[in-house]
């Protein structure tokens, strides 16, 4: 793993996130964060500076974690929702 990667993981144990959970945020899928953060493919450009700036984001110690990611997931369902309107 490279320093930013590391730095990354480690923050996201801290403060007990998941893998999907900061995906989400990351806007990439699990499947691609595991694979990012397991070395076995390269973060790419937009990739590596949404990690910059999530590392750079005040810690979010205010609400529970599930919490936090329980709203990210119903902000993708709605927007996926939103979509499938807009399509039709």
């Amino acid at each position: 793993m490279d320093e930013l990667i590391d730095k990354v993981e480690n923050r996201r144990k801290a403060e007990g996130l998941s893998q999907n959970g900061l995906a989400s945020v990351l806007q990439v899928s699990q499947g691609h964060y595991s694979k990012v953060s397991g070395g076995l493919v390269p973060a790419g450009k937009k990739l590596r500076l949404r990690m910059d700036e999530w590392l750079d984001r005040p810690t979010i110690r205010s609400r529970p974690v599930s919490e936090l990611e329980e709203l990210a997931k119903s902000i993708q369902r709605d927007t996926r929702r939103l979509m499938q309107l807009l399509r039709n």
